[in-house]
């Protein structure tokens, strides 16, 4: 008699579990924040709670209502939940629960996991599973303990400590919520405690699980880091680096006007931060200029890396695309390689494929709220770019939204959370990949 576990597998394919597990714990999360316990005063339209529990979910930051204001004490607790099970993914946590009781997982659950969590072989599943939620929530934890010295002041024991958790989850989470103020915060901008305290948990967040293994095995054991983790590494210094360099100088005398010069690159630093996933400001987008929200598009696009809980194309795609344009030009594309490793031709397709799908969904987006919504049309675009790449950041348009403009937002948030090649896999029965018969070769001419 086969458990309910190996029907759900034999039902549905990897791309179409992980989409409705997403989909369950939204329906869930929307019609708990629904509850008129979970509100403070009359529950927000269900529009706007599905909103928040997507953005919650799909750890972006975008908000149609502030949740401090609108959500009881239950009703954060509850977004706190969805912003964990956001990060780390609904099966995941079902892992770490079988894991935990001491059941076996199924061949299919580890292939599963192995796709969403980026991890190299099935080898040592049970192990792997338990490091992730120790490494999260001891990163978590101190996270919320440096919080505290900050935030137990000035609000307390009970809110202070409540108010530390919720931002160090949020934060690692790469989700962008906060339960302090109306204006993320801003309030904060001259504060070196919450600034680092918050730019290491993204940081840590959005690096990848397989990054922090791998590093702790080549200094535990002198293991060689893998080419992904270099990539990994020195692509998000250059990012961080790169995307401070240039908001300091664009915003030197606009947002970062009234500041001192530490503040000015301590901001500049933060800005660039969470320009990749995170969705946490502590400058007003809405004053920013035309060349900082463009540029800032260009970072969001990059975002995180793959195998973590940051969003965007990821930093090793847009790694693959540079290689793959120097690779055209040195060699007419025969060949992929980069630091003496060469690079599979369906690892560059498939990046090709990534690239061109978030750019088709953009502009689709983008599309439909040039005709729905009035506005600064790159206002538009970096709330379409915000929400595909999951990051949460707006120039001060999310409130004003149509209804349709928030459906745009909620389908796009979701879409950047999955992935666009999982939404199309979800309609797609991929499970006989194998060529039936070939066709004739014959040339195109193309550019």
């Amino acid at each position: 008699m086969k458990t309910f576990r190996e029907k759900l597998y034999n039902k549905f394919n990897t791309s179409q579990l992980f989409v409705l597990s997403f989909a369950l714990i939204i329906f869930i999360g929307s019609v708990l924040l629904t509850l008129p316990i979970c509100n403070n005063g009359d529950p927000a339209p269900y529009i706007d709670n599905l909103f928040t529990t997507v953005s919650a979910t799909c750890v972006t930051g975008l908000i149609t209502v502030v949740p401090y204001q609108q959500y009881s004490i239950l009703g954060q607790i509850v977004i706190i939940l969805l912003m964990q099970v956001g990060g780390l993914g609904l099966m995941t946590l079902i892992a770490i629960a079988l894991v935990f009781l001491h059941k076996k997982l199924m061949l299919k659950e580890k292939k599963a996991l192995k796709d969403y969590l980026n991890k190299p072989d099935l080898s040592h599943f049970s192990t792997y599973i338990r490091s992730i939620y120790g490494y999260t929530f001891i990163v978590e934890g101190l996270g919320a303990i440096l919080l505290a010295f900050r935030f137990v002041p000035k609000f307390g024991i009970g809110k202070g400590i409540f108010s530390s958790i919720f931002i160090s989850v949020s934060a690692f989470c790469n989700a962008g919520f906060d339960n302090i103020a109306a204006n993320s915060l801003i309030d904060y901008v001259s504060d070196p405690l919450i600034n680092f305290t918050v730019m290491a948990l993204i940081i840590l967040g959005g690096l990848g699980f397989v990054v922090w293994f791998d590093i702790y095995l080549h200094h535990k054991k002198g293991n060689r880091l893998s080419l992904h983790t270099k990539i990994v590494l020195v692509t998000t210094l250059i990012v961080i680096v790169s995307g401070a360099f240039f908001f300091f100088i664009c915003e030197y005398n606009n947002t970062l006007a009234n500041l001192n010069l530490w503040d000015k690159i301590m901001a500049s630093l933060f800005q660039s931060v969470t320009y990749r996933t995170a969705g946490f400001a502590t400058i007003d987008f809405s004053q920013s200029l035309p060349i900082t929200r463009l540029l800032g598009c260009i970072y969001m696009y990059i975002g995180g890396s793959p195998g973590g809980c940051a969003g965007g194309m990821k930093t090793t795609t847009v790694v693959i695309l540079i290689v793959a344009i120097i690779a055209m030009v040195k060699n007419g594309g025969e060949y992929y390689s980069i630091w003496k490793r060469q690079i599979s031709k369906e690892i560059v397709i498939k990046a090709l494929v990534i690239f061109t799908m978030y750019l088709t969904v953009s502009v689709v987006g983008l599309a439909i709220l040039l005709v729905s919504e009035s506005g600064d049309p790159l206002a538009l675009f970096f709330e379409v770019v915000s929400a595909i790449c999951t990051v949460g950041l707006t120039c001060g348009i999310t409130t004003t939204l149509s209804i349709i403009g928030k459906i745009v937002i909620i389908l796009l948030m979701f879409i950047g959370r999955i992935g666009p090649i999982t939404i199309v896999l979800f309609f797609v029965n991929n499970s006989d990949n194998t060529y039936k018969f070939k066709y004739p070769k014959e040339n195109v001419l193309i550019g």
